[in-house]
């Protein structure tokens, strides 16, 4: 068992070592400034991305890659959360999410460094095209002297991994495998962005080294992203990097120092038995690889945040209105949570509730007053589906703001109920939405990667606006009758249609984006008003104060 194990472990390390190399290129071609490498800055920062994409977590997750990239240069680079801790008591992080312009000087002189870096994340996430899908990472990057305001290099790269089909390469060859650790979808991404992040830092120019190099991490991988470990659960890592290291790994902002050990040369393991004290919410993995010399060299983990701990449980039923909140996440739902007529579910900001089993049944009422910035959200245990948060003839004012949702079989579904949904992330669900009989206000929302239709509302009043349905596998919108309106969204890049109309309804969807302005190449089934279309796509994602 345990050669096994190690086989397919490194059968996966394999796999993210060699991507960069088999992987399909984007377009790049590097800026840089003819500069003398004695002349190039010392010290340098790499600032929060600002975010063009429909992914919430694009801009960390590219910062994060970019930044175990950046880090093999001659640079001396400043860590990402000093880096953050420093621009927020400036009033400065927001800004640069937001893509303001700041002045470089200024930024150099609260960090206390000589050039920074900005970033733009342009691209992130699956698309689908008429024979195939892929996985896309851009991003539109520079660096700028802080003393003189000079660029010094800039350069922008997408990288386009396409799914599906048979590889008679290492790659293909190690998918199944690769698995063990992580599935297909995160493999995927994190291929693209490493691409993406390798062939962009390829092009920055390096100064002369004047300290020792520390070693080399090619890749850290684990088994905790989207899962929450209860007491005794085992949280697994691998790391790949330079052999005869000293390899440790932190679970921030919980524990940090856990030990890894040089199973071949170069290969790294590491495991932690969650204890029953232990309570983390929402945390990140950090590896550390230290020359005998002392020389160390960080990775910044981008698979996704990991939970642990001992959950709060929730009742079947709720016998009184209650408060999900952010002290005493995480919270488990097994089975399903009923919250009868006359009971009021509040989530908090920050409040993180896993589900193992049906979900939240909804027949009084359910309220999440959140926001981007410290989203309420609802995840599925042990990467099974949950059934979703289910509207049973709920005739409350049901409020759903600031949520991030994921890996339901209905993320939400109304039946004869109201509800409106702001400010949210609903992804990686069977069906995004679903309305029957209900009525639905959609805004600022963004709806992807899911395995039937982003929405689907049958007999329904459902009202679209300032949103993004994208990425979805069968379809976007599906409307059969009732009616809807459609207005200032993105509805583009989904597999089949992105809108489709089966039986007679109003459908207003006008002033759209829809990836073209071709009447045939807007992805339309079925009779609606769709005139005038955007000529550019909607920037709806912001991240909130």
């Amino acid at each position: 068992m345990v050669a096994k194990r190690f086989w397919t472990i490194s059968c996966l390390l394999l796999l993210l070592v060699l991507s960069a190399s088999c992987a399909p290129k984007g377009r790049g071609g590097g800026a840089a400034r003819q500069i003398a490498p004695e002349d190039l800055p010392r010290s340098v920062a790499i600032l929060p991305f600002s975010n063009e994409t429909a992914s919430p977590e694009a801009a960390t997750n590219v910062r994060r890659m970019f930044y175990n990239f950046f880090s093999s240069l001659n640079y001396l680079d400043q860590e990402l959360f000093e880096v953050d801790t420093k621009l927020k008591n400036a009033g400065l992080y927001h800004q640069l999410l937001y893509g303001s312009p700041v002045d470089p000087k200024r930024i150099g002189a609260v960090l206390g460094v000589d050039a920074v870096v900005f970033g733009e994340v342009t691209h992130y996430g699956k698309i689908y095209a008429l024979l195939y899908s892929e996985v896309q990472a851009g991003l539109k990057a520079k660096m700028v002297d802080c003393r003189s305001g000079q660029t010094i290099w800039e350069d922008e790269y997408v990288s386009h991994m396409r799914e599906g089909g048979v590889s008679i390469s290492p790659l293909g060859l190690a998918s199944n495998a690769a698995r063990a650790l992580i599935n297909l979808r995160q493999e995927m991404q994190m291929r693209a962005v490493a691409d993406l992040c390798m062939n962009l830092t390829s092009t920055i120019p390096n100064p002369p080294r004047i300290f020792p190099p520390g070693p080399a991490i090619k890749v850290f991988v684990h088994n905790g992203a989207q899962r929450l470990f209860l007491p005794g659960e085992r949280i697994k890592v691998a790391l790949v990097g330079e052999p005869g290291c000293r390899a440790t790994w932190d679970i921030s902002p919980l524990r940090t120092g856990l030990v890894m050990k040089e199973r071949r040369p170069g290969l790294y393991i590491g495991e932690y038995r969650v204890k029953k004290a232990d309570k983390l919410a929402y945390g990140s993995l950090v590896a550390h690889l230290i020359s005998p010399a002392g020389q160390e060299r960080r990775w910044f983990d981008v698979l996704g945040p990991v939970a642990l701990g001992r959950p709060s449980r929730l009742p079947q039923t709720l016998r009184k209105s209650t408060v999900i909140t952010k002290d005493k996440s995480p919270y488990l739902i097994r089975g399903a949570l009923m919250v009868p007529k006359g009971r009021t579910l509040t989530i908090e900001p920050g409040a993180t509730v896993w589900i193992d089993g049906m979900g939240i049944i909804v027949q009084g009422s359910i309220h999440a007053g959140a926001n981007r910035t410290e989203p309420a959200r609802f995840l599925a245990q042990q990467g099974t589906r949950w059934k979703g948060i289910i509207l049973d003839r709920s005739k409350a004012d049901n409020r759903l703001r600031g949520i991030e949702l994921t890996g339901a079989r209905c993320g939400i579904r109304a039946k004869g109920s109201r509800l409106s949904i702001a400010d949210s992330t609903i992804s990686d669900c069977t069906w995004g939405i679903v309305l029957e009989n209900s009525t639905a206000a959609v805004r600022k929302t963004i709806v992807k990667d899911c395995e039937k239709s982003g929405i689907a509302a049958a007999d329904s009043r459902l009202t679209v606006s300032a949103s993004t349905i994208q990425g979805n596998a069968q379809g976007g919108i599906l409307i059969k009758g009732g009616e809807a309106r459609l207005r200032n969204s993105n509805i583009c890049s989904n597999g089949k249609w992105n809108l489709k109309i089966l039986q007679s309804a109003s459908v207003d969807a006008a002033e759209n984006w829809w990836g073209a302005t071709e009447e045939e190449k807007l992805g339309i089934i079925g009779e609606a008003k769709v005139r005038p279309v955007l000529k550019r796509a909607v920037r709806i994602f912001r991240l909130k104060e």
